[in-house]
């Protein structure tokens, strides 16, 4: 009987370095669709998050108070602003995106009262402000969405 050589002792996973380099292969893949790019690239998943642009709101501005008269600045759904004198209370409703820019300022007219703005979203009181007094202003302002 010739005697036998003792089996080398196999090492563990023999095939282990392969799904290593599959995993970091997919996590690369993985990372490259998602990550945020600065310049444009062919190929890549674009994520959006559900408070984009996209996404709108009906916007209301109110303005009330014990005075009768106010003069209001405020933004409208193009991003300009407008100016008026108005009789109050008054208000005024625009279809907004999320992320935009939603203002809206009403200056007392009188030398007595309150005066009070509210923007809504969907309407629902989102910001407000009061002022008492001569001549007084209350601004109210926002990020529509956020």
């Amino acid at each position: 009987m010739s005697e036998r050589e003792p089996e080398k002792a196999k090492k563990g996973g023999g095939c282990s370095g392969v799904v290593a380099l599959g995993l970091l292969a997919l996590i690369a893949v993985v990372l490259w669709l998602i990550w945020p790019s600065s310049g444009s690239r062919s190929g890549g998943l674009q994520l959006e998050m559900p408070t984009s642009r996209s996404m709108t709101y009906r916007v209301t501005y109110v303005v009330t108070g014990s005075t009768n008269r106010a003069s209001v600045t405020y933004s409208n759904s193009q991003d300009n602003t407008e100016q008026r004198d108005v009789l109050v209370p008054w208000e005024v409703t625009y279809t907004m995106a999320a992320g935009q820019f939603a203002y809206v300022s009403a200056q007392n007219d009188n030398d007595w009262g309150t005066i009070e703005c509210v923007i809504e979203l969907d309407g629902v009181a989102w910001e407000q402000a009061k002022s008492s007094g001569a001549y007084k202003i209350a601004s109210c302002s926002g990020s529509v969405g956020k």
